[in-house]
């Protein structure tokens, strides 16, 4: 699907979910301007990115293996205590990190602010070659100007450094744009089409405070992906 029939479909959806007797606009529910009309695709159009990226961070992922990313590099540092450092896209959803000394693949990333990340701090409690831990951090990885570090405890301190990182890029976008260019970001490639203009016509419905709307649109979501799973 283009961009152009990602937000018609959106539209339609929404029209029949919620229908309304002007279908060009909307009284805006924004910060800015209270009583501004705004077409009702100028809504979509800012939405179709978000809703993009919350389906890509919330689906399945038997759903969305045409997405899935791998990335085989080196490790930077591992420090005297075996731990890894090195660095990331904080916004990407991380799937999988796999290292030859790991006993298991670790397969749950934490952050920075989780309370398991205090445990890492002292050797004695922090995670090791059977129950490894990695931590993603927003911190700016200073070595290659990535704007943030994955920490890894922890490996042995003369560790391979090689390892291989899955990860899903949420940065994609739902559709080819008019205006598309080889500079333009990757293109979500998994057939989750449905799934985003439901997710879109959800955003933009609660935007417009049709909560009911937006639960029906949430409800069909499911349904449609439980169907799928089957």
């Amino acid at each position: 699907m283009t961009r152009q029939e990602y937000i018609d479909a959106v539209k339609v959806k929404i029209e029949e979910i919620s229908p309304f007797d002007e279908p060009d606009a909307f009284i805006a529910d924004d910060d800015s301007s209270a009583n501004t009309v705004k077409p009702i695709i100028s809504y979509i159009d800012k939405s179709l990115d978000e809703a993009a990226k919350n389906c890509l961070l919330t689906l399945p992922l038997s759903l969305l293996h045409a997405d899935v990313e791998v990335e085989s590099s080196d490790i930077d540092v591992i420090d005297s205590d075996g731990v890894g450092y090195f660095g990331i896209n904080p916004n990407n959803r991380f799937i999988r990190f796999r290292h030859a000394d790991l006993q298991r693949d670790i397969t749950a990333f934490i952050t920075s602010e989780d309370p398991i990340y205090l445990l890492q701090q002292n050797k004695h409690t922090r995670g090791g070659l059977c129950k490894p831990v990695a931590v993603v951090c927003s911190t700016p990885y200073e070595l290659d100007a990535m704007p943030g570090t994955m920490e890894i405890y922890s490996l042995k301190p003369d560790s391979s450094k090689a390892y291989k990182l899955l990860y899903i890029n949420l940065g994609k976008k739902p559709g080819v744009a008019a205006d598309y260019s080889p500079a333009t970001p990757a293109l979500v490639a998994s057939p989750i089409e449905d799934l985003i203009v439901l997710e879109c016509a959800r955003i933009v419905l609660n935007i417009l405070k049709d909560y009911d709307g937006a639960k029906v649109c949430e409800n069909e979501q499911t349904a449609k992906i439980q169907a799928i799973l089957k």
